[in-house]
């Protein structure tokens, strides 16, 4: 294709895009009505240059795009998160951009003009020729996040659903920008979403009452789990020390002595012969923002004293068994992962429902644990909460596509460059907060349903 050829398709496309300028924040929702602005006849006509001679086609395949758009937001589980209102925002610039094609083809054709107020602006050749090879390179990235979103899958899937909208949303900003720096034409500006969200209700399902699971009536029951017997005796004494009771395992949730940061401690309890204490156990924790897991075998171990690691293997539902190196807890009777490494095994036990490891000594003698993991998830969940981190596992074009949606919503995050760091974390607080949302300024779970990030 010959390069004029080329331009001009890039051009044509670039009339489809919501009007912003590159560079700036797109906003959200109702559009002002209070800036100076002049008729877009007059700010069409000052630009000069003519539409091309394809408006009609163009008109056709905009209102298209309306209908595909539009479509997306009616099969939406939550239209009124954020990804919601970014899809309504470019449904609503691309129907004002089909108005003002219309009104130029009227004047063009002499059959008078439609009345809409737009702000004047100047048209700038030379940044116009300059935003066609920003969109030319925008295309390829869109076309690279959606082969990825195709080949992955569950909540991951619907991350990188959001990269693609998120590219597609920059991209729209692109061409929108390239129209005003060619036409001359500029629509109103937006409204922060952040002002207006509606809260979201936690997509957490209510459990049944005790007469519909036979549960026994104990007031530290879980009744998402009738199948407990939750008679025995260790889950008493983690109810008399304040514990909150999920499946098989206590969870307490407190803040830390030091710095009165978020802090949890978690047990699993399967198996347990006796009350608290004395028994073998897998701990979750998270303590003054150092997360941990930890193989407790409560017995004095023989290790080697010139290394730091013991030898651990596991094996998660029916996954292959794995042995990996933990850290040597103190106590010296097991063994720990911490910080990084521990919400990466996290990241591994979300979703399971049976866990086996085994310890090994320096003279070969073992220690097993089988435990079932029922109510795991609500423990990561909170040593998530407590440490700040994700349990979801997310590339830096995830993170990147997270940020740009915050963005355009009205959050500053900072330039989208896939590190999470202190002013991403700033944004997403403030969104979970006028959302109603645990503050932990990470991409969890419920916060990405919030977002539009359906599973």
């Amino acid at each position: 294709m010959a390069d004029s050829d080329a331009k001009k398709n890039i051009e044509m496309e670039a009339l489809d895009g919501p009007p912003t300028t590159y560079g700036e924040t797109m906003k959200l929702e109702v559009f002002r009505k209070t800036l100076p602005s002049l008729l877009v006849t007059t700010a069409l006509f000052y630009a000069v240059p003519a539409f091309a001679e394809e408006t009609t086609s163009d008109i056709a395949a905009l209102r298209t795009e309306i209908v595909q758009v539009e479509q997306a937001i009616a099969e939406m589980q939550n239209p009124d998160s954020l990804l919601g209102l970014l899809k309504r925002s470019r449904s609503e610039t691309l129907k004002i951009t089909v108005s003002l094609l219309e009104n130029q083809a009227l004047a063009e054709a002499g059959a008078g003009t439609i009345e809409i107020v737009v702000p004047k602006v100047l048209p700038d050749p030379e940044r116009a020729a300059s935003l066609l090879e920003e969109i030319t390179k925008q295309m390829t990235v869109v076309e690279t996040a959606q082969a990825d979103a195709d080949n992955s899958g569950g909540l991951v899937q619907a991350v990188a659903m959001s990269r693609v909208e998120a590219e597609k949303l920059l991209l729209t900003q692109l061409k929108g920008a390239w129209m005003q720096a060619t036409y001359g034409i500029a629509l109103p500006g937006y409204t922060s979403v952040a002002t207006s969200a509606t809260p979201v209700a936690s997509t957490t399902p209510v459990a049944e009452s005790v007469e519909e699971t036979g549960a026994p009536e104990l007031a530290w029951a879980d009744l998402n789990f009738p199948e407990i017997d939750y008679s025995k005796p260790i889950f008493a004494s983690l109810h008399g020390e304040d514990y909150q009771i999920s499946g098989w395992w206590g969870v307490s949730e407190y803040k830390a002595e030091v710095d009165d940061s978020p802090a949890m401690f978690g047990i699993n309890v399967n198996g347990f012969t006796s009350g608290y204490g004395n028994n073998p156990s897998i701990k979750i924790g998270c303590r003054e923002g150092t997360s941990s897991i930890i193989f407790d075998a409560d017995d004095y171990l023989l290790t080697n004293h010139r290394s730091d690691y013991i030898s651990v293997t596991y094996r998660l539902d029916e996954q292959k068994a794995l042995t990996t190196n933990w850290n040597k807890i103190t106590s010296s009777k097991g063994a720990g992962l911490f910080n990084q490494k521990a919400e990466a095994f996290m990241r591994k036990l979300y979703g399971s429902q049976k866990a086996f490891f085994r310890l090994s000594e320096k003279d070969g003698e073992t220690h097993s644990l089988s435990l079932d993991m029922s109510g795991v998830d609500v423990v990561l969940d909170s040593a998530a909460a407590a440490c700040g981190f994700s349990l979801l596992e997310l590339t830096k074009d995830d993170y990147k596509a997270i940020q740009t949606m915050l963005n355009a919503g009205g959050y500053p995050a900072g330039n989208p460059d896939g590190q999470w760091g202190a002013g991403s974390k700033r944004a997403m607080k403030a969104f979970q907060a006028e959302n109603g949302l645990p503050e932990t300024g990470a991409p969890d779970r419920e916060t990405l349903r919030a977002m539009g990030l359906e599973s």
